[in-house]
């Protein structure tokens, strides 16, 4: 892995997480690179996630407040007809059930409900912060977990594309505030249509 001198660097770098690596990853690689321990990031994504990281060096972490990440969009494989107990492809199945009979039109009508202002409650295996504890570490520990609804926005929630089947998969673009969890929305998908569904994979 190539390092640099230290020095103090100030900037904005563009990092693009690929899936399988955790953003607390991405950030002590970038640590080592540029040799330095002043960095920040302004959001996080899921390891199986792939997407862009911004990350702040030196006195350009001050700016992590100020940068506006209030909205993000997305791109998202979700599976109906299947669930785990971290509402990906990466859980344990939880529950499984014949989802054949759906169609595009009805995922369009599906969708429709969820583009607005809306409540959802985070998967318990995510970065949340239960009582000054994250929560998946909670759930690491066999301690269950009572996870808190919260508010978010979801402005386009817009089927791209349908891949029919037992269990189809669906291919969601998705602009949304900060704090929403694609994982929720996937199984709040699938519950609505009056069967299960996850995230299939990275966004």
């Amino acid at each position: 892995m190539p390092t640099v001198n230290k020095g103090n660097y100030l900037g904005l770098v563009n990092v693009c997480k690929l899936p399988g690596m955790s953003s607390h990853s991405v950030v002590s690689r970038l640590r080592r690179i540029v040799n330095m321990q002043r960095i920040g990031h302004t959001g996080t994504l899921d390891p199986s996630a792939c997407g862009v990281m911004l990350i702040c060096l030196g006195a350009a972490t001050r700016l992590v407040d100020y940068i506006d990440t209030s909205v993000k969009s997305y791109r998202a494989e979700i599976t109906l007809g299947v669930t785990t107990d971290c509402c990906d492809a990466e859980g344990v199945v939880t529950a499984e059930c014949d989802a054949g009979h759906l169609t595009p039109a009805d995922i369009t009508a599906a969708l429709l409900p969820f583009t607005s202002d809306i409540r959802q409650t985070p998967p318990a295996q995510s970065a949340v912060w239960i009582n000054g504890v994250r929560a998946y570490n909670l759930v690491r520990q066999g301690i269950e977990v009572e996870m808190p609804e919260h508010a978010v926005t979801v402005y386009d929630y817009t089927l791209a594309r349908f891949t029919p089947g037992t269990h189809p998969r669906l291919l969601v673009d998705i602009t949304c505030s900060s704090g929403t969890f694609i994982r929720s929305l996937a199984h709040d998908l699938g519950t609505a249509m009056g069967v299960v569904g996850q995230r299939a994979g990275g966004k």
